[in-house]
């Protein structure tokens, strides 16, 4: 993945959308900065 991020070809990347507990992680974070959670 490195060298197809470096060869400039990816436009975008999308990481975790469809990971739960990567979704958790991060809602975690925005509770306690009293943000509201992300529906993704």
């Amino acid at each position: 993945m490195a060298a197809a991020l470096a060869s400039g070809l990816m436009i975008e990347v999308v990481f975790g959308r469809n990971e739960p507990p990567q979704r958790h992680y991060h809602n975690t974070f925005r509770k306690a900065l009293s943000l509201e959670p992300r529906r993704f």
